[in-house]
C-alpha cells in the first residue's frame, strides 16, 4: 500500500463568493473539506489571497517547532484542546498541530517561544 496523499483543495473562485449563498461550487468544496477531514484529518489549501512566499516562510519557521522533542512540545497545555499541542496518533498519523492561544499578542507569543526554547528563538515570533 502506498503512502497516503494529503488532499489539496483550491479556495478560489465561485466557491468563496460570499455574496451568493450555497452555490454548487460552494457545496462541492464543502463536501471535499468534509471528506478530507474525515479521511485524513487535514488538507492542504491554495488561496490566491495568501502570497506563496508567505506560506513558504511560515512552513520554514514552523519546522523547528515540530522538530522539538515530544516532551518539550507536550509542555505546552491549554484547557481548550484546540489551543494546545495535538500529537500524531495511530488514528491520525499525518496530523500534528499546535493551537497557540492569543498568539496575536506579542507577550503571549514570547511566553510560548520561551517555553519551547528557554535559551531563546527570536526568529520564531
Amino acid at each position: 500500500m502506498g503512502e497516503a496523499q494529503i488532499p489539496y483543495l483550491s479556495f478560489t473562485g465561485e466557491a468563496l463568493d460570499l455574496k451568493q449563498e450555497r452555490t454548487e461550487a460552494w457545496k462541492a468544496l464543502s463536501n471535499k473539506v468534509r471528506e478530507a477531514c474525515e479521511t485524513h484529518g487535514c488538507f492542504l489549501l491554495s488561496y490566491d489571497g495568501i502570497p506563496a512566499d508567505l506560506c513558504q516562510r511560515m512552513f520554514v519557521a514552523a519546522r523547528p517547532l515540530f522538530d522539538l522533542p515530544e516532551e518539550t512540545k507536550n509542555s505546552y497545555t491549554n484547557p481548550d484542546v484546540i489551543k494546545s499541542h495535538i500529537t500524531r496518533s495511530p488514528a491520525n498519523p499525518l496530523l500534528e498541530s499546535f493551537g497557540i492561544g492569543d498568539a496575536h499578542w506579542l507577550k503571549e507569543a514570547q511566553a510560548f517561544t520561551h517555553l519551547m526554547w528557554p535559551n531563546g528563538n527570536l526568529s520564531f515570533w
